[in-house]
């Protein structure tokens, strides 16, 4: 299976928050595997981690330590 990575956008109210997801396509239809919702309120920084994700491949069970080095640095 293949995962992609998605940027994912919350909204309360008049605040935006953005995360991030992995999916994989199966029998047609795509599965959520992991999502870390309300990462921080820069959609570009996010984007970049999602499509850094796809780029190197990376497996959904790393997602999780990505994430937290994510963090760690902004």
């Amino acid at each position: 299976m293949n995962q992609t990575y998605l940027c994912i956008k919350s909204v309360y109210g008049n605040e935006h928050t953005y995360g991030v997801s992995s999916a994989t396509t199966y029998d047609g239809q795509t599965i959520l595997i992991e999502t870390f919702p309300d990462l921080c309120g820069d959609r570009k920084s996010v984007e970049r981690l999602a499509d850094l994700c796809n780029k190197l491949h990376l497996d959904a069970i790393h997602l999780k330590d990505v994430v937290e080095d994510f963090l760690a640095y902004l």
